[in-house]
């Protein structure tokens, strides 16, 4: 999948959903950030999205 139709399809589920223009980068920080706030560790979200140190996982994690 390229890029280009990832950033289209991406543009048009936002705009559908009536939300503000959402980004593939946008969307992990949101994952990680939902999943720390749920009080899950911070190593299974390391885990979860597939980064090697802990702390890429702060850097997403936080909010």
């Amino acid at each position: 999948m390229s890029q280009t139709s990832v950033q289209i399809a991406m543009a048009r589920i936002s705009e559908r959903a009536e939300l503000q223009h959402l980004n593939v980068h946008g969307c992990r920080h949101t994952y990680g950030v939902r999943f720390r706030k749920s009080r899950v560790s911070l190593e299974d979200i390391k885990d979860l999205m597939g980064h090697f140190d802990l702390g890429t996982t702060r850097n997403y994690a936080k909010d």
